[in-house]
């Protein structure tokens, strides 16, 4: 096989890692981060995951065994066990949950979930919003 100047610079240009000339460069646009959900426990806007498998929202009251099937930029599901007791002491009350974490604000350039819905079977839904750090009722 004979080598030629043309075929000698393609060769050198991909083991080089440089395009060949003519060659146009693929493009796309950088990827936006996925919001985060924020801790509501250990300071204000503390622990910022994405996905998390557990988090905590107050003093003995928490969520764990998260598995989450969708989190995307606009809306999170999830689902685990929600923990809450009476005191370090109990009792606590624990049952499946499913989560869903809407409303997509910014804190220091980052987008976070700000609502949170909780619902379990044989137990009331409720909300949790996002303020100044902190989860709250709605």
């Amino acid at each position: 096989m004979r080598k030629t100047p043309a075929g000698v610079a393609a060769v050198l240009s991909v083991g080089l890692g440089l395009a060949p000339a003519g060659a146009v460069a693929a493009t796309s646009a950088p990827a936006v981060p996925l919001p985060v959900l924020y801790s509501g426990m250990g300071g204000t806007w503390a622990h910022a995951a994405v996905r998390p498998r557990l988090f905590v929202l107050g003093a003995d009251y928490y969520m764990e065994y998260m598995k989450w099937s969708r989190w995307t930029g606009k809306r999170a599901l999830g689902y685990g066990k929600q923990i809450a007791c009476a005191g370090a002491a109990g009792p606590c009350d624990n049952y499946r949950v499913t989560i869903t974490l809407t409303h997509v604000r910014r804190h220091a350039g980052r987008g976070y979930y700000s609502t949170m819905r909780i619902a379990g079977r044989h137990h009331r839904t409720y909300w949790l919003v996002m303020r100044d750090g902190f989860w709250q009722r709605k």
